[in-house]
C-alpha cells in the first residue's frame, strides 16, 4: 500500500505534486496515531487481537473497493539516453541514501523515545506512551502543515528546514538531558520537522527524473534499510553505552541525510529536469 500510494500519486499528478504527496503522508500519520488506539480500545472490548484487526480491515474496506472505480494512470517510462546520462544512477542512489536517513531517524525516535525516558528516569510508563504518541500526533500534524507549505516553498528549501530543525530537536534533549519539558518540546520538535522529509524529497525528485516503479522500488529499499538499521544499531548498543545512545545515534544519521544530501543537491544541477520522461504508456481498464 505504501509503494503503490507513493507511485500512482506521482503518475496522477505529474505537476506541482508536494501538496498531495504531503496528504497521502498526512493520512499515514493519522492512521499511526489512530491504529494504536483502536487496538486498545476492541483489547480492552474483548480482550483479544482478532477483532483489533477486524475493526481496522473493515475500516480499510472500502477505500480498497473504490480502487476499482478509479481510472488507472499513464504509466511513465524513462527512456535509454536518459539512463545514460551523466549522473543519473548515482543521483538514484543518493536519493534512496537520503530516504535511509530519512526514515532511520523517523523510526529511531518513533520507536526508542518511550524506552529512552522510561530508562532516563524522565517518565513513567503511562507518561512515556503518550510521550510516544506527542511524538507521532507531532508527525501528522506537521504533514498536514506541510500540504499549504509544498505548495509556496520548493522542496529543496523545505528539506534544509526540516534536517536542521530537527538537528536542533534532538541537540535540544542532548543539551538539556535532565529536563523533561525539553524532552516533550524535543521530541515534539522532531516529530514536526521529520515529518515532510518523505513526501518532499519524492516531490524534489519527480522535478529531476522520471518516478518509474523501478526507480520507486530503489526509494523503498532505502527506506525499509534505514527503518531496519538504525533501530537495530540503537538496540544493539542501548544496554552497553546506556539511553544517550538512542539521540546520538539519531542525531548521527540527521548529520549523514544533511551530507547527503548536500551532495544530491549538486548532482541534481546535472540531471536535467524530466529529461527521461518518453511518451506515457496508458494501462487499460480491468474488465469488471
Amino acid at each position: 500500500l505504501d509503494v503503490g500510494g507513493n507511485i500512482l500519486l506521482v503518475w496522477n499528478h505529474p505537476e506541482n505534486l508536494g501538496p498531495y504527496m504531503n496528504g497521502l503522508h498526512f493520512c499515514f500519520g493519522v492512521g499511526a496515531f489512530l491504529s494504536p488506539i483502536v487496538v486498545a480500545q476492541m483489547m480492552q472490548i474483548t480482550g483479544t487481537m482478532t477483532w483489533a484487526y477486524g475493526a481496522l480491515a473493515l475500516l480499510i474496506t472500502p477505500a480498497a473497493l473504490t480502487f476499482l472505480l478509479i481510472r488507472s494512470p499513464a504509466i511513465q517510462k524513462e527512456n535509454k539516453q536518459a539512463k545514460r546520462q551523466d549522473g543519473y544512477t548515482l543521483y538514484i542512489c543518493l536519493v534512496a541514501a537520503c530516504f535511509f536517513a530519512f526514515v532511520g531517524a523517523e523510526v529511531g525516535i518513533g520507536g526508542w523515545i518511550y524506552t529512552y525516558a522510561v530508562r532516563q528516569g524522565l517518565a513513567d510508563e503511562t507518561v512515556s506512551a503518550y510521550l510516544t504518541s506527542g511524538f507521532w500526533g507531532a508527525l501528522t500534524l506537521g504533514r498536514l502543515i506541510g500540504i499549504p507549505v509544498a505548495a509556496r516553498v520548493r522542496p529543496n528549501v523545505i528539506l534544509m528546514a526540516d534536517i536542521a530543525g530537527a538537528m536542533g530537536s534532538v541537540l535540544l534533549i542532548l543539551i538539556f538531558p535532565q529536563s523533561v519539558t525539553i524532552l516533550w518540546l524535543g521530541t515534539i520538535g522532531a516529530g514536526l520537522f521529520i515529518a515532510s522529509m518523505f513526501a518532499t524529497l519524492l516531490a524534489f525528485t519527480e522535478r529531476h527524473i522520471v518516478i518509474t516503479a523501478r526507480v520507486t522500488g530503489w526509494f523503498f529499499a532505502g527506506s525499509s534499510l534505514g527503518a531496519m538499521s538504525v533501530p537495530y544499531l540503537i538496540g544493539q548498543f542501548f544496554e552497553r553505552v546506556g539511553p544517550q545512545v538512542t539521540l546520538y545515534a539519531v542525531l548521527m544519521d540527521l548529520v549523514i541525510a544533511l551530507f547527503v544530501f548536500v551532495i544530491l543537491l549538486f548532482y541534481a544541477r546535472r540531471v536535467a529536469p524530466h529529461e527521461g520522461i518518453t511518451q506515457a504508456i496508458p494501462v487499460p481498464e480491468p474488465v469488471p
